[in-house]
């Protein structure tokens, strides 16, 4: 059984980060503008890649709409 925790940055020019306006659970990290979001727990290695991919477009599509950047880069402010 695995899961994942997709670990993501928001960047804007504004000085203030907006939620994203999304139907995930997303979770505020520790670092400046990180966040989280975990997959359900799975035994199919293939569908927890198809999912890590999905929830990868939909994060970086709402950024978009929301005039926001998402980075999945480890230390993306380095």
């Amino acid at each position: 059984v695995i899961g994942a925790e997709l670990e993501f940055y928001l960047i804007s020019d504004k000085d203030e980060i907006q939620v994203l306006d999304i139907d995930l659970e997303i979770e505020k990290e520790k670092g400046k503008n990180q966040f989280e979001v975990r997959t359900n727990y799975s035994g199919d290695i293939w569908e927890q890649i198809e999912t890590i991919e999905n929830l990868k477009k939909k994060i970086i599509n709402q950024a978009k709409k929301q005039n926001m950047i998402a980075d999945f880069k480890a230390k993306p402010f380095i």
